[in-house]
C-alpha cells in the first residue's frame, strides 16, 4: 500500500541520487541481480524466466481472496503472465535507484524507481526468499 501512497504524491524534491545501486551487504547483492533478471524478463516478454524467479510457495489465502472477483470460479482481476508479457501489453519502462536490504540469510527486500513510458513514476518493492546462503533468490511478492 505504501508504494501506491508514495506514487500518488507530487514530488517534493528532485531525485537525490543517480547511483547505480545500493546494497547493505555483499550478500544482498544477489537479490539485486535477481531483481535485474526480473526486469529483463519483463521487458523481453520471457514468461519462462519470470516463472523461474517466483518462489514455489503456496499463495497467501488472504491476498488471493482479496484479488478474486468471482470466488466460486476462482477468477481474479489479475491478468496471467501470458497476457501481461504479450508484446501489445508488455510494460515499457526503465528502472533506477535500486536498493537491497538483507533481512536475514534467507530474506531480502529490493526497491527501485520505475519510469514507465506511459504513466506515473512508481516506487517498486520486491520481497525475496531463498533456501540458504548461496542459493538462488526467488520472488515472494
Amino acid at each position: 500500500i505504501w508504494d501506491e501512497v508514495l506514487a500518488a504524491m507530487q514530488p517534493v524534491k528532485p531525485l537525490l541520487s543517480t547511483d547505480e545501486a545500493r546494497v547493505d551487504s555483499e550478500e544482498a547483492q544477489g537479490s539485486l541481480l535477481a531483481q535485474a533478471c526480473f526486469y529483463e524478463a519483463l521487458a523481453s516478454g520471457d514468461e519462462a524466466a519470470i516463472k523461474k524467479l517466483f518462489a514455489d510457495e503456496k499463495d497467501d489465502e488472504d491476498v488471493t481472496a482479496a484479488l478474486q472477483v468471482d470466488a466460486e470460479q476462482s477468477r481474479s482481476n489479475l491478468s496471467s503472465w501470458g497476457v501481461v508479457l504479450a508484446p501489445e501489453f508488455r510494460p515499457q519502462l526503465m528502472v533506477s535507484s535500486q536498493d537491497a536490504v538483507l533481512l536475514s540469510p534467507t530474506r531480502a527486500v529490493t526497491t527501485c524507481i520505475e519510469f514507465p513510458v506511459i504513466g506515473p513514476t512508481l516506487l517498486a518493492t520486491q520481497a525475496w526468499t531463498r533456501l540458504g546462503p548461496g542459493e538462488d533468490w526467488r520472488l515472494q511478492s
